[in-house]
C-alpha cells in the first residue's frame, strides 16, 4: 500500500507539470457561401480569452456565467471545437480521491496495540489515524490527482465564453468564417490556466431595395380631354 501511494504520488508529480500549446489557421474554406454582391465581409476584433481551475475545479468569470445563461452557437464555425466548463463532475470527482487516499492513510497506518473494547466477544483496536484526519491529510494529493483528471477545465471556462463574445460583440454578422486561432494550456500541481486567442472573419448581409422597371402611367386632365375632343371635330 505504501509503494502504491508512493507511485500515485509520482505519477502526479511528473504529469502535473505540463504545457499544451495548438494553433489552427481555419482551413476549412466557406468562400463558396459568400458572394461579394450578397456580404460584406470584414476582419472582427481579436478575441483573448482567459481560464483558470483550482484542484481540477473551473473558476468561474462573469463572461462564463453570462455564457452559460445565455448561450449562443455558431453554426459556421469551422475547426474549432467549444468545449463547456462544468463543476460538477469535478467536484464528485474531489470528493471521491478525498475518500479513496483518506481510506488508504486509515489502512497504512494501521491500528492501535492496545484493545479499545470489545464487540460479540472479540477486541476492537483504535486506528493509528482516524478516517477523518486521514482525509484531510489526503486533500492535496486529491486536490493534484483531480486536477490532473480534469486537466481542461480552465480551457473550459475560456472557450465557453467564445461564441457567447462572437454573438454579443457583433450583432450584425450573419457569417462567421476563417477562425484563426491559438490556445495554451498549462498544468501545474495543483492549478490550471488556459489562454485563447482568436481571429474571426465576419460577413453581413448587404439588403438591396427592388426598384421597379415599369413605367410610370400618364394621366390627362380634363382639359387636355376636352382638347382632344375639339380636334376630332
Amino acid at each position: 500500500m505504501k509503494k502504491l501511494i508512493v507511485f500515485m504520488f509520482s505519477v502526479v508529480l511528473l504529469g502535473s507539470c505540463n504545457q499544451t500549446k495548438f494553433i489552427s489557421n481555419g482551413v476549412i474554406d466557406n468562400k463558396p457561401l459568400i458572394f461579394e454582391d450578397e456580404y460584406q465581409c470584414k476582419n472582427l476584433k481579436e478575441l483573448n480569452l482567459v481560464g483558470s481551475a483550482f484542484w481540477g475545479i473551473p473558476k468561474s468569470t462573469e463572461l462564463s456565467k453570462d455564457a452559460k445563461h445565455n448561450s449562443g452557437r455558431i453554426i459556421s464555425f469551422n475547426g474549432v471545437r467549444i468545449s463547456g466548463s462544468s463543476k460538477l463532475l469535478p467536484v464528485i470527482g474531489m470528493i471521491a480521491y478525498t475518500a479513496a487516499i483518506g481510506t488508504g492513510l486509515n489502512l497504512v497506518f494501521g491500528l492501535k496495540n492496545e484493545v479499545s473494547y470489545y464487540e460479540f466477544g472479540l477486541p476492537v483496536y483504535k486506528p493509528r489515524l482516524p478516517l477523518v484526519p486521514a482525509m484531510i491529510i489526503g486533500v492535496p494529493i486529491a486536490g493534484a490527482l483531480n486536477n490532473l483528471t480534469f486537466s481542461h477545465s480552465a480551457l473550459g471556462v475560456a472557450g465557453s465564453g467564445l461564441n457567447f463574445k462572437l454573438i454579443t460583440d457583433n450583432p450584425d454578422v450573419d457569417i462567421f468564417y476563417y477562425p484563426k486561432y491559438e490556445i495554451s494550456n498549462s498544468v501545474k500541481f495543483w492549478k490550471q490556466k488556459a489562454y485563447l486567442k482568436a481571429n474571426v472573419k465576419g460577413a453581413t448581409q448587404v439588403l438591396k431595395t427592388s426598384v421597379s422597371k415599369s413605367k410610370p402611367k400618364k394621366t390627362i386632365s380634363k382639359a387636355e380631354v376636352l382638347d382632344l375632343k375639339g380636334n376630332k371635330k
